[in-house]
This record gives structure tokens, sequence and C-alpha cells, in this order.
């Protein structure tokens, strides 16, 4: 059977008067991939968060997937240099949906995965449905410093991050999570009450990844979170 190369051409650059392009990077595996998302650090650092099959160079390292897909991160300066990159997930289909910063340069990147997530060699959470929301707080050198699951407790439960998160200057962060089934926070348990359609759960972490509060609605349809901000006084 033929396979495909399919390859992901990104290109990140600053504009002179005749906006030229001044670098790029062309990334790509045999199997699906694809770069979900990417922010601008406080310093001019390009972090870019996505997912891959099989195994991916970026630069000069090189990354392979414990399982069907896997998330990836990377960093890289103005200059175009990667400085760093990582993967994430276990053995079945994992994804990184969005990234955030903070003023210190620290990096939050939300995402889903099935069954288990791996992170530097240790599984630092497991679920039992079909989907699970991680979010995780990790340095300017992309040392993982704490993780939060939205965890589900039944075969087909399913806990989703649909990549709207936020993080404030000091590190607080916002996410919703679309669920349905009986899911976990913590030691707090949620079941939906929408037969039809799944609920929401606002979650509010601290900088520690603690959490702050968290405000759950339904109704008879589907709910589905598009935008999520925080103002100066850390009101959602």
């Amino acid at each position: 059977m033929n396979r495909i190369l399919l390859a992901v051409l990104i290109f990140f650059y600053t504009h002179n008067l005749q906006a030229q392009i001044q670098w790029g990077h062309q990334i790509g595996t045999m199997g699906r991939n694809a770069v979900e998302n990417h922010i601008v650090d406080k310093d001019g650092n390009i972090i870019s968060v996505g997912h891959f099959e099989g195994t991916i160079t970026i630069g000069s390292h090189m990354l392979t997937s414990m399982g069907s897909t896997d998330m990836f991160m990377y960093k890289s300066n103005p200059a175009g240099q990667v400085l760093w990159a990582k993967a994430m997930g276990g053995t079945q289909s994992d994804g990184s949906i969005g990234v955030a910063t903070d003023k210190f340069g620290n990096l939050y990147v939300g995402g889903v995965f099935i069954e288990e997530l791996v992170v530097d060699g240790k599984v630092v959470m497991e679920g039992e449905g079909i989907f699970n929301t991680f979010i995780g707080k990790f340095d300017t050198n992309g040392k993982l410093l704490w993780s939060k699951g939205v965890l589900t407790r039944e075969r087909y439960a399913s806990a989703e991050i649909k990549g709207v998160f936020t993080a404030s200057p000091e590190g607080e962060v916002v996410l919703p999570v679309q669920f349905w089934g009986a899911v976990q926070l913590d030691n707090q348990q949620y079941t939906s009450q929408n037969p039809r359609g799944n609920d929401l759960l606002l979650i509010k972490l601290s900088s520690a990844g603690q959490v702050m509060f968290v405000s759950r609605s339904y109704h008879e349809g589907s709910v589905y979170p598009r935008e999520v901000k925080l103002d100066a006084a850390g009101n959602v």
C-alpha cells in the first residue's frame, strides 16, 4: 500500500519594509502531522505545538511517537534556531491543542489524550474513557512544572479542551472543557446532565496549578466554547 508524505511547512517571519520572509521551518513525517497553535513569548521566542505520527525532525531534534499520534512542542529563538523540542503522549491518539505564556516566559500547553499521558518518560495522568483533557505548565527550557487533568472515569465518557484557554501575565489559567459522562478534576467528580449533548466546565487555576474555581453549565443542546479572556483584575 502506498503511503503519502505529509509535510508541514511553517513560516514565522518579521516584517521589513519589503515584507520579506526572514526564515522558515519545514517539518513533516510519513504519517499524520499538524501544527495546531503557536505563540511568541516576552523575548520574541516562538513556541509551536501540534501532533505527529511516527518520527519527526525539528531542527536537530528527532522525536518518535509512542502510539498512533503524539503531541509535540518546540521553541525557536527570534533568529529561527530551534532551542528545544519534546514529545508527549501515550500509545493511543493524542494531540496538543493550544499554548499560552506568562510574563516570566513559562509555557502552558493544553491538549487531549486517550488512556495515559507520558511526559519525559513518566506517566503523569490516566483516564478510562474516550478523550481526557490536560493542561501543563513548563518552564522556559521545556521542563514540566505541574500538570492538571479532567479525567474520564467511565468507558464512554469524554472531556475535551477546545484550544481557547488563556493565561494571565502572572500565570493564572482559565480553560473551558466540554464533557459528557463521568469525569474527575482532582478529587471532585462531575457527571453530565445533558442527555443529548455535552456539559461545560469553566476552570480557573492558580500559577501553582491549584483549582481556584469551577463553573458548570449545560442546556438541552451542546455547549461550544469559542473564546475565554481574563481582564486586568483577573475576572473571566
